[in-house]
């Protein structure tokens, strides 16, 4: 019973949280619900005082949370940042490991330079989603907002992957080449796994999905357990199932399939993934504040036996905050610097090259690099024992030190980052708002030509007659009309047509091969470049619901 009562109480918290996140507006959902755990955790109920089992918890929670991130990244435009990200992903977090490792080292001597890199790879990771509920109200500039999920994605495996050889090296002699060798070949075999496993779901989904939406459960179950399959496969072969279930939720994005009609199955995958990435988030947020007490007693505890005041451990947690936004600040500078240089070198002298970025840029990108999730569920799974079986002392230390970098970073973002995010113009946004007006004229243009030359439209009986011909036309005049009057308005716009009696069927047949050509230009334009992902999905679903709707009719 026991065990049955924590998931449904952190079920329930995330979603007294979430409504109270619509009313209390001054402190960002992730903050707020830590703050709510926090107090639960402190009431001593003994239900809800669980010790987590380090392997289970990054298995429950990390897949799924980085294969919906990677089904949902934007691939053109981390295409086209993706030197940055990539410079953000790794060699970032490279820098983090080392420089915050040697740092905690140089405060603590007494711990073992492996448990201090271990630190560093568990605070390597950022978080994209804490940084969208705080500036839910204000628009992030586009390009520092892919870079944020992009290199968010792309840290936690590279992050969690150091931290595994960081604690590899606890047990044995460290060797960069071995190391860095191992890490490759982890990778590209974990890699390999995901991709193999999303064909595969891939394969089965095309052939099994039924239009009229009696495999939509079974498909969507499977879909669910597919980070897991992707995670626990690459495990059992000692590959990264951390990459596994991040090339999964990459590869999603190619295997989806994109000419079935099978509306129904898109729709629901769509809203249980939203479903299910928001309860993650917010039970890993909960479990944060439920375990910080705990975390604090344990972490002051294990101070006081070498000395230390709890004042000593505040000090340490501020020093390692410090280091990290610092680092973060420095590499955006030395970032920006670079590529200024390179431009100025470049370009003819005609050509008025672009300012460095300004303070305030600069302080956004570091603000906005929260330690969240990902770093909590590194922290947690630190193991309690290492080799033969001694006790991992730096372990609560450690932990507590992490919690505190999380709760600090939200701290700081929910106070600074509104402001410096202030009057900073949102760029593409005019270019965004362009693509997907030309998209609508594209979509409904194709729309119009398949249903104009569409010569399959009858009655249900079959016949042929004259009268069937007519209301054929004017059931595809009432159509393409509704499709002219969205390329007029350059925006998706249903108009309910006044069709009754005979041609109501004909109508509905006319719909049906509008959308199915809606849908392959949309799919067209997104293979050619020409739109993103979020422009394609903000318009497949309007065409789902369409085509749902006249399934049901």
């Amino acid at each position: 019973m026991t065990i049955a009562l924590l998931p449904l109480v952190l079920i329930a918290l995330a979603a007294v949280s979430g409504l109270l996140g619509r009313h209390i507006h001054f402190v960002p959902l992730p903050l707020l619900q830590v703050l709510i755990g926090a107090v639960v955790g402190l009431s001593g109920i003994s239900a809800l005082q669980m010790t987590l089992d380090p392997e289970l918890f990054l298995l429950l929670f990390v897949p799924p949370l980085l294969f919906s991130d990677g089904w949902g990244l934007p691939k053109r435009e981390a295409f086209q940042l993706r030197t940055r990200i990539l410079l953000h992903a790794f060699v970032l977090v490279l820098v983090n490991v080392l420089l915050i490792g040697y740092f905690f080292h140089w405060l603590r001597p007494e711990i073992p330079l492996w448990a201090a890199f271990a630190l560093g790879s568990i605070l390597s990771p950022t978080d994209a989603v804490a940084v969208s509920a705080i500036a839910n109200r204000i628009r992030i500039p586009r390009t520092l907002w892919h870079i944020l999920r992009g290199e968010a994605l792309l840290n936690d495996a590279s992050g969690l992957v150091a931290l595994k050889f960081s604690l590899l090296a606890s047990v044995s002699a460290f060797s960069f080449f071995t190391a860095t060798t191992n890490v490759l070949v982890v990778a590209t075999a974990g890699a390999a796994i995901g991709i193999a496993i999303a064909y595969i779901y891939g394969h089965i989904r095309t052939k099994l999905s039924e239009p009229d939406g009696s495999t939509t459960v079974p498909l969507i179950l499977l879909l669910v357990l597919l980070p897991f399959g992707a995670y626990l496969a690459a495990e059992t072969v000692h590959a990264s199932g951390i990459i596994a279930a991040v090339a999964a939720g990459i590869t999603m994005t190619y295997v989806d399939p994109k000419h079935d009609d099978n509306a129904a199955l898109r729709l629901q995958t769509e809203n249980f993934f939203g479903l299910f990435s928001y309860v993650l988030n917010g039970v890993i947020f909960l479990l944060l504040g439920l375990q910080l007490p705990r975390v604090i007693d344990n972490g002051v505890i294990a101070a006081d036996a070498r000395g230390q005041t709890p004042v000593d451990l505040l000090v340490i947690v501020l020093s390692v905050t410090a280091v990290v936004m610092g680092i973060r600040f420095f590499w955006g500078w030395g970032e920006a610097a670079i590529a200024h240089t390179i431009r100025n070198v470049t370009s003819p002298p005609s050509v008025r090259e672009a300012p460095m970025p300004g303070f305030r840029v600069l302080a956004a990108h570091t603000v906005a690099g929260i330690r969240g999730a990902v770093t909590l569920a590194a922290a947690i799974s630190l193991p309690i024992n290492i080799a033969r079986n001694n006790a991992f002392a730096a372990r609560d230390e450690l932990i507590l030190i992490a919690a505190g970098v999380i709760v600090l970073t939200l701290l700081i973002a929910a106070i600074f980052l509104p402001f410096l995010l202030r009057d900073i113009p949102a760029d593409e946004e005019n270019a965004l708002k362009r693509e997907r007006a030309g998209a609508v004229v594209k979509a409904s243009e194709a729309a119009i030509n398949a249903i104009s030359t569409e010569s399959s439209l009858k009655q249900s009986d079959g016949t042929t007659s004259k009268a069937v011909g007519q209301i054929a036309n004017a059931a595809i005049d009432v159509v393409t009309q509704e499709y002219r009057e969205r390329i007029d308005a350059e925006k998706p716009k249903s108009a309910k047509p006044n069709v009754q009696g005979e041609n109501h069927e004909l109508t509905k047949e006319a719909r049906r091969v509008a959308v199915r050509a809606e849908r392959e230009e949309l799919h067209r334009l997104h293979a050619s470049g020409e739109i993103n992902e979020e422009t394609l999905r903000l318009l497949l679903k309007p065409l789902d619901l369409i085509e749902e709707s006249l399934r049901q009719t």
